[in-house]
């Protein structure tokens, strides 16, 4: 059987019109023309949408909470790389083999007896004399090595108890060398750039009682490692007459609550001030130039902090010498 006879015994299924139209032809079929609507129907048109759905109200904004942003590192510090390389020999100067031996100082506490009902809802005894006791310090280890936490700047203005203006270029000065503000600038746990007021009255240093006297700048992170950079490479190289920051005398005792701090408060001239590239690159913008203390914070605490802490701090390149 040939495929023409097979063709005519094989039932032909019919096409429906629409799509025998389209696969005849090509071309899309035309729909009738639409009349014009008139001015009046369109106008009716639109009064009826506007009357039967009203425009919904836009949604104002949520608030955005700034506490959630923090400011990153923005670029590597380095001085902060610079204490990696310091740590082997900070380690192998202040390694001390007795320091876990040291007796503990709370072993002379006199002993309480509970049994004793006189004990009973007692306070607990203390030691006698002035001073309280005084913690060992922890042993030098890989993971107890000083550490710089903050540095804090402060300027003590005794003019501002009768004019509180003269502090305006003193705090215009510590934010442009500190880089942060108020609050720290997004730094967590920085308090940033404050002007602290007199706790009491005193005749001798012109204080009353709640006056603004002076600044303090406090700083964490990037802003305190630029600032340490930029003081031992701009404005201590370039101090006229001096030979560095004097040690404490060898016969005063280690116990002081300040040996024992961990901090290292250091005092700049006026003069250094202006030499701060954040201070003379505009120079003439502040009227007048104030004496100012850093404060090294460090993490170290107990008998012979201090004297850690300056080790720490002459790694960084800031000079002692001996009176």
């Amino acid at each position: 059987m040939n495929a023409r006879a097979l063709a005519r015994r094989l039932p032909l299924r019919r096409l429906p019109p629409v799509a025998r139209a389209a696969s005849t032809s090509t071309k899309p079929a035309r729909s009738p023309a639409a009349p014009a609507p008139t001015a009046d129907a369109s106008t009716s048109s639109s009064s009826s949408t506007s009357s039967s759905s009203p425009p919904t109200p836009t949604r104002p904004l949520d608030p955005v909470d700034l506490s959630e942003f923090v400011i990153g590192p923005q670029w590597p510090q380095r001085l902060e790389a610079h204490y990696r390389t310091i740590a082997p020999d900070l380690l192998y100067l202040l390694y001390d083999p007795l320091a876990p031996t040291l007796p503990n100082p709370t072993t002379h506490l006199p002993p309480r007896d509970e049994s004793n009902p006189y004990t009973l809802n007692r306070p607990a005894p203390q030691t006698r004399g002035g001073h309280g006791l005084r913690p060992n310090a922890k042993p030098i280890g890989p993971s107890t090595l000083p550490k710089l936490e903050r540095i804090v700047l402060h300027s003590f203005i005794k003019e501002a108890g009768g004019n509180s203006e003269v502090l305006l270029p003193v705090l215009a000065a510590f934010r442009a060398i500190s880089g942060v503000n108020q609050l720290g600038g997004g730094i967590p746990g920085s308090a940033g750039v404050q002007i602290r007021n007199a706790r009491q009255h005193n005749q001798l240093w012109k204080l009353r009682l709640g006056a603004p006297m002076s600044v303090v700048a406090e700083m964490k992170g990037e802003s305190m490692w630029t600032f340490l950079n930029s003081l031992v490479d701009f404005v201590i190289p370039r101090l006229r007459d001096f030979p560095g920051f004097y040690l404490p005398h060898g016969a005063s005792s280690p116990n002081t609550p300040n040996n024992m701090s961990g901090t290292v408060s250091l005092g700049f001239p006026p003069t250094a001030l202006g030499l701060f590239p954040q201070v003379e690159v505009n120079f003439d913008a502040y009227p007048k130039m104030y004496g100012f203390h850093v404060q090294f914070v460090t993490d170290q605490k107990g008998k012979d902090a201090q004297n850690r802490a300056r080790q720490l701090l002459s790694a960084f390149r800031i000079p002692f010498i001996r009176r």
